[in-house]
């Protein structure tokens, strides 16, 4: 008798939280449409979306399906969040810190995301630069550039790290009808990387003798926060890659956004060079650097000075 009492108090205390539940989404749905907050730039950049589609078509991103709108997005994750299972939030913690923010949201527990924990402590973000490599002579592919982050600063145990945040796409092979079509119909995997920055350096200032520009951004810890937190929602999601509607200039766009200094782009194709410009123009950017490769250094020596200089320098050089 007194379990069958205890059962029943305890399904009417879940019924009570289901039912406040309940009426809190609705209140907060209410909040949510009175500061039109489906129509941030914020919240468009959130779930990559132009405001009438995403660029993200995976059922565990866009919570929504084909009946997707921002407005409709925003109410299936309040629902998803606040359903009753605390694990939801380590999908979404980006959605859920910034309309906690918006809303004044109940708390919900992101120590229990350990990917997210790890993600944090491996990857801190004190400074984050947008990283432009550009064309190499010998890659026809690369004839566009190549944008990614760079996200530095220190561990809890004090060591300073810097690391890679680049997505792209294998287009390896010469089957270039194949590869137009796959990069441009029908979409090819993408691939969301996270690499220590010294090896991605290496390889394009050394290996593909390309030139590498450093723009550090202005960005609060609000906004690095909010960044990071977006990003291990992306590595959580199947991404598909189009060289024409969503490349990495695409998706660096859509990440940088959440400062919102960047408005919506009308472009029908973005290009790395667009989102330099694009950070830029709006003063995200507090300061510029270059690093050049050696070949391109030797050239413009060898430009300046004389044949018997430069073959004078040159055997110098080999006999080190």
């Amino acid at each position: 008798m007194i379990r069958l009492l205890f059962l029943a108090i305890k399904s009417g205390f879940r019924a009570a939280l289901l039912l406040l539940g309940g009426m809190c989404l609705c209140i907060n749905l209410a909040s949510a449409k009175e500061q039109h907050l489906s129509q941030s730039p914020v919240w468009l950049s959130l779930l990559h979306s132009d405001g009438v589609t995403s660029a993200i078509s995976d059922p565990s991103f866009i919570l929504s399906g084909k009946r997707f709108s921002p407005s409709e997005e925003l109410r299936e994750t309040l629902n998803f969040l606040y359903s009753g299972d605390t694990s939801h939030v380590c999908r979404f913690p980006a959605r859920y810190l910034w309309l906690k923010a918006q809303l004044n949201l109940p708390a919900l527990d992101l120590s229990q995301c350990h990917d997210l924990q790890e993600f944090l402590e491996k990857a801190p973000a004190q400074n984050v630069s947008l990283v432009f490599a550009s064309e190499s002579l010998s890659q026809p592919a690369s004839m566009m550039g190549h944008a990614f982050l760079k996200l530095s600063g220190k561990t809890s145990a004090g060591l300073e790290v810097s690391h890679a945040i680049t997505f792209f796409t294998e287009s390896e092979g010469y089957n270039l009808p194949k590869l137009f079509i796959e990069s441009t119909v029908l979409g090819k995997p993408g691939f969301f990387a996270l690499s220590p920055f010294d090896e991605e350096l290496n390889r394009y200032l050394k290996q593909e003798q390309r030139k590498v520009w450093f723009y550090d951004l202005r960005l609060d810890a609000a906004t690095r926060q909010l960044i990071q937190y977006h990003l291990q929602e992306l590595k959580q999601t199947k991404l598909v890659y189009f060289f024409q509607s969503y490349n990495c200039a695409t998706l660096l766009r859509h990440v940088l956004s959440l400062s919102g200094s960047l408005q919506g782009s009308k472009d029908l194709w973005v290009s790395p060079k667009d989102v330099v410009k694009d950070v830029t123009h709006v003063g995200l950017v507090e300061a510029v650097s270059v690093d050049s490769p050696s070949g391109w250094m030797v050239r413009v020596l060898s430009d300046q000075m004389s044949a018997d200089a430069s073959q004078e320098v040159a055997n110098k050089v080999k006999h080190g």
